[in-house]
């Protein structure tokens, strides 16, 4: 089961980047070749429809980033044979950065989100 990580930033914004950084690290770290992250920056035309498809996702609220099945391509790709609808992500979870406090995300709010995609992936109920 692969697990990626799409990470929506802002060019320029340290959070963003500090966030990227923490997210690379806990993937690389607990979960190897089974997770990647795919670092989108709202600066372009397909992150931001991808971010939009999200749905559960503020844009007030940047960083942010949610957990899909699959190998870093994207998350509009259709398994072969499956029919074309709406467009939709396949999200698991997600987080979002909490500006009242400052904007810092706590690194274990990021590990129990990651775990919380991995434990519904490999269960196999997303």
């Amino acid at each position: 089961m692969q697990m990626t990580v799409h990470l929506f930033g802002k060019p320029g914004c340290s959070m963003c980047e500090l966030m990227g950084k923490r997210l690379d690290a806990l993937c690389r770290g607990k979960y190897g070749d089974d997770a990647s992250v795919v670092h989108h920056m709202m600066d372009d035309e397909e992150s931001i429809v991808l971010f939009c498809l999200a749905r559960e996702l503020n844009p007030s609220r940047i960083p942010s980033f949610y957990v899909s099945e699959g190998d870093g391509e994207s998350p509009l790709a259709r398994p072969e044979g499956e029919e074309r609808g709406e467009l939709e992500t396949r999200t698991i979870v997600g987080l979002q950065t909490d500006w009242s406090n400052g904007g810092e995300v706590e690194i274990g709010e990021l590990e129990r989100t990651l775990e919380n995609g991995h434990r519904i992936l490999s269960s196999g109920h997303n």
